[in-house]
Formats: C-alpha cells, structure tokens, sequence
C-alpha cells in the first residue's frame, strides 16, 4: 500500500521540495518561510549530535504508483535506547483526511514494537492543534506542554508506549 523511500542521497530532493511547497501552511507554523533544497538538505541529515547515522532514518511516503504521499523522518534510540523519536511527519495536504496518516503511523508503531523499541516520541508545535489532535486520536499522550523545543519553538512533548 505504501512504500517507504529511504532517502540517503540528493536524488529525491526536488519530489521532496514540491512536496515541501504544496504545504507551505504546516512549515509556517514555526516560521519556516523558505523553502529550498538547503531546507531539505537539513531535514534529511539533521538530528542530535551524538546519534549514528544508521539511526537517523529519513523517508520519502509513495502509493503503488510512485506519488508522493508524505515525509517520515526519525531517530531510534533517542532520548534513550528504547525510544523512537519521530522529527518530522508530513502528509500532503492534498491527502490529508483519507486515513493515509493513521495508516502509515499504525504501520510504523508495529514496525518499531517489532524491532524493539518500548516507546515513540515526538514534539508538536503549541500552535498546531490539528497536529496536536491528530496525535492524541492515535493514543500518544501529552506529557510536557509549552516546552522550549531545541530551535527555540514551543511545543508539546508527546509519548505513545508500544
């Protein structure tokens, strides 16, 4: 049903940043006001300091026909061994409300549990309450609010234990 890109190389970057353009509203929400190969760049290769490579994990979402779906990106591992800790997750709005979200995210929690994670993190932005319910409709639980995020945005600290 989906098929998940893993992106390791430039060579997706423009299908990425089309996406990236089509929903400029989501990259708005922190501020994020230009959008370039730069912007993907980073998202594809950005994570925390001490996190190995094989950890960081970027994906460009397709359907059977090749069209681009979304973006996951994730680290295993962090904040702890235990935990998955998911940076970025975009549908694209032309998809949005179709249950294309809940499907891949359910998909993702078994594939985690089965590689034995304990728990999935993540971080929504305080202004985002249609991300924020999106989240909670799927069982994570909020367990810090108003929380400075490392680029300086307020957001909510979400957990789901798998």
């Amino acid at each position: 049903m989906f098929r998940y890109v893993l992106i390791e190389t430039d060579e997706k970057y423009s299908e990425i940043l089309a996406l990236y353009q089509r929903n400029k509203d989501y990259f708005a929400l922190n501020g994020t006001s230009k959008l370039d190969l730069v912007q993907v760049d980073e998202d594809v290769h950005s994570g925390p300091a001490h996190i190995t490579p094989e950890n960081k994990k970027y994906f460009l979402l397709t359907d059977d026909k090749d069209r681009p779906l979304g973006v996951l990106d994730y680290v295993l591992g962090y904040p702890n061994e235990a935990t998955v800790f998911i940076g970025l997750f975009l549908v694209d709005k032309i998809f949005q409300s179709q249950g294309i979200g809940r499907a891949i995210v359910t998909e993702q929690l078994t594939y985690f549990r089965s590689i034995g994670m304990r728990k999935v993190r993540l971080a929504v932005l305080e202004n985002n309450p249609n991300g924020l319910a999106f989240w909670q409709r799927l069982g994570f639980e909020v367990f810090e609010e108003n929380k400075q995020s490392t680029d300086g945005d307020l957001v909510h600290v979400l957990h789901y234990r798998l």
